[in-house]
């Protein structure tokens, strides 16, 4: 019921009559300009990516069970197009890897700590309307898209009883993002999305770490999470450079249980049951975008 009111309230709020009047000011341009076109207007930004990363998981009773903390890099990519009407269309993708510090521990109760690949890939598509207030140089944009998030750990042999993970998240960003121009190119922003978490997954291939065990797939079905991002776009050697330091939260809360054959004895299939932790990722980053 929630999604679909806030669903709904977007689009109430993107065709409202009345939202669109309040956006047509009588006004003396700050600037001569089309500050719509001059945000979205560039159809393509490559960057680079640089975040600090945090992966907790919790006991039942609230207790950290496993952290993985450390700096990930990479590439993000977004093509937008300006449709009819002010309707902005936009694509993204990101990857970043890290090599990250892995405190936990096996089922035995035994610590480890170790070193952890983590990958992540993402994409992200979403559609919003642009309105703009052109007496003080200010565009404001509310969105609504569809997120795929894909992070893969992959088995590292040099530990005893490890094995890959592949988590996957689908959800729905929300969000509004505005720019104030400041002088004819240089602009600040701010933007809020949330993410209303559909389904998530995590494959895991425990028959790397025992070849006596199947490999596994829980399902993950509540979650939530946020980013909020501030942006500095200004023109360096006749290209506009973006700068966007950000905060990202995700909190997904217990997976379903699985049962797991282990192995048979006599005519006794012997299974152990196997969950998803509740866990929560915190990423505190900058994106360095050029626009073309």
């Amino acid at each position: 019921m929630i999604k679909t009111l806030t669903i709904l309230g977007f689009f109430l709020f993107t065709y409202s009559t009345q939202a669109f009047d309040i956006m047509k000011i009588t006004y003396t341009p700050k600037y001569k300009q089309d500050y719509v076109k001059d945000t979205y207007g560039h159809n393509l930004e490559l960057g680079w990516e640089t975040t600090s990363w945090e992966y907790l998981e919790f006991e039942k009773d609230g207790s950290i069970f496993i952290s993985d903390k450390g700096l990930m890099h990479g590439i993000r990519g977004k093509y937008q197009s300006i449709l009819s009407d002010n309707f902005i269309l936009s694509l993204g993708g990101r990857l970043i890897l890290g090599n990250t510090t892995y405190e936990g521990g096996y089922s035995d109760g035994t610590p480890l700590t170790t070193k952890n690949i983590n990958m992540i890939t993402e994409f992200e598509g979403k559609i919003g309307k642009a309105f703009s207030v052109d007496s003080i140089g200010l565009v404001a944009t509310p969105y609504l898209g569809y997120n795929l998030r894909y992070l893969r750990n992959p088995e590292n042999p040099n530990v005893a009883g490890d094995y890959t993970r592949v988590q996957d998240y689908k959800s729905i960003p929300i969000g509004l993002e505005t720019k104030l121009y400041v002088s004819r190119k240089t602009s600040i922003g701010l933007e809020y999305t949330h993410y209303e978490f559909q389904s998530g997954s995590i494959k895991s291939n425990l028959s790397e770490a025992n070849e006596t065990l199947k490999d596994i797939n829980l399902k993950q079905q509540s979650g939530k999470g946020f980013r909020v991002m501030a942006s500095l776009t200004t023109p360096i050697n006749d290209k506009l450079v973006t700068f966007s330091p950000y905060y990202r939260y995700w909190e997904i809360a217990d997976s379903e249980y699985s049962e797991v054959q282990e192995y048979e004895v006599g005519t006794q299939n012997k299974s152990s049951r196997f969950y998803e932790p509740r866990n929560t990722t915190k990423m505190i980053g900058i994106n360095i975008n050029l626009a073309f």
